[in-house]
């Protein structure tokens, strides 16, 4: 009979165990093929900034990009070897030969490597432009300050960042110089917004093209609501109801935020008469709502700055007056 029960408890453990392997190990993707689209296989351009774009495969967290040159047979110069997580990367090139392959991986296993040529002729630098690394276009950021990157631009004095503050086209713009062959530069936003921005090299006088234009947004991030506890039972028709919240964590002016509370009736929708409203003063961080009714009510904070940019919308929470 214990042989039995052993029996048993040893199968149930083999089940457990390959039920959690498969929840842990991720399926292989060996047999999946890489599709590539840019550059073209033996490609001769006499652009100098080139995007490398392939089609996502399934079921892969990230993927490996090499470029060596003049070839992975004999390797005088292993450009590139990264790992990213999404399918294009920007780089600009000096004028020479190349070999470059990418493939797809997860935690468990590859897909081979697609292998591709590629020849950069010498092109004239005014025809040129910045390989962007970083932001990628449609950033979020919520504490003002973000860093920009790029790849060299071979024969580039200095790099000028341009950032559009009011129009969307650049005729009203900040722009940034960097010297000394830096290619990061870290700029604070002073007012929440979306932006745009791009780059461009100059050689002796010489500007090159600006890269594409990407956009940026200042936002500023949502409040954390502290109480009532979510689905709050034991709330008292009969006391006034203090409703909580704490500012965004990540908003450098945080002390100088005001704020909007909402509160809906048991649809989550209809909102409770006078409401929206501000508290008094409106930088407290809490509201009383006073005595309510028994039934169902949800409840969210946005929070608003200076300059009237509002927030992120923070949760809706639920509580229930039933004493």
């Amino acid at each position: 009979m214990k042989h039995y029960i052993i029996s048993g408890l040893l199968i149930i453990i083999a089940i457990a165990g390959f039920y959690s392997c498969s929840l842990i190990f991720e399926k292989p993707i060996t047999n999946e093929t890489m599709t590539v689209y840019t550059p073209a296989d033996s490609a001769k351009v006499s652009v100098y900034s080139q995007q490398f774009y392939w089609e996502p495969v399934p079921r892969a967290t990230m993927y490996r990009l090499q470029i060596a040159s003049p070839n992975f047979a004999s390797i005088l110069t292993m450009v590139l070897d990264t790992t990213i997580t999404t399918t294009k990367f920007n780089m600009s090139l000096n004028p020479g030969t190349y070999q470059w392959r990418v493939r797809a991986e997860n935690s468990g296993s590859q897909t081979n490597y697609v292998t591709r040529t590629l020849t950069v002729l010498t092109g004239l630098y005014k025809n040129q432009s910045v390989g962007v690394l970083s932001p990628s276009s449609d950033t979020s950021i919520y504490t003002g300050s973000i860093n920009f990157s790029w790849s060299a631009l071979i024969n580039s004095q200095y790099y000028v960042i341009e950032i559009d503050t009011a129009t969307g086209d650049f005729t009203s713009s900040k722009n940034d110089t960097i010297r000394n062959g830096l290619l990061s530069n870290t700029i604070v936003l002073s007012k929440r917004g979306s932006y745009k921005w791009r780059i461009s090299g100059d050689s002796g006088g010489v500007s090159s093209l600006y890269s594409s234009p990407l956009t940026i947004t200042y936002g500023l991030d949502s409040v954390s609501l502290t109480s009532p506890l979510a689905n709050a039972t034991s709330l008292s028709t009969s006391t006034a109801i203090s409703l909580n919240w704490s500012a965004p964590t990540n908003a450098p002016d945080a002390s100088k935020l005001t704020y909007i509370v909402y509160l809906y009736g048991s649809d989550g929708v209809t909102k409770v008469t006078g409401y929206p409203l501000s508290p008094t003063p409106s930088t407290s961080t809490t509201y009383s709502a006073g005595i309510l009714t028994s039934g169902v009510y949800y409840w969210s904070v946005q929070a608003v700055d200076a300059n009237g940019y509002k927030g992120l919308m923070s949760v809706k929470r639920q509580f229930t007056i039933s004493l």
